[in-house]
């Protein structure tokens, strides 16, 4: 697998994120695609899962600044850190970071992704 789409991919992903563009960000997964996000929680399968989890998480958000700051690739895995900002629908600010662990299909989708961070923290600063 090249890793031009691989890379291009996780960027869109980062960049629906940011958009708070739930279709934009389905259209990386592959259509069985599974996010274990937190890592260690049961996965979300399939895109209706994915859809109801996306808007669980962004729901509270006004908007989010996030991005990959480093991108490392083997095979067809990566490794992604990132920073994020987030202003809530409360107009509180939070500061999150993370590790996501990608892996992709033959055609350059999300088959699989690992987010390593502490959702309930972020959650906790965002609400107060």
């Amino acid at each position: 697998m090249s890793l031009i789409p691989m890379k291009q991919c996780i960027n869109d992903y980062f960049s629906a994120l940011q958009h708070l563009d739930v279709d934009e960000w389905l259209a990386t997964f592959a259509a069985d695609g599974a996010s274990h996000d937190p890592a260690g929680a049961p996965p979300q399968v399939g895109h209706t899962a994915l859809r109801l989890f996306f808007i669980a998480v962004t729901k509270d958000f006004a908007s989010v600044s996030i991005a990959a700051d480093e991108i490392l690739m083997q095979g067809s895995r990566a490794a992604v850190t990132w920073r994020a900002k987030g202003v809530g629908a409360n107009n509180r600010k939070v500061q999150f970071e993370g590790i996501d662990i990608f892996e992709m299909d033959a055609s350059g989708k999300i088959k699989a992704v690992w987010g390593f961070w502490d959702p309930a923290a972020m959650f906790a600063e965002l609400h107060g």
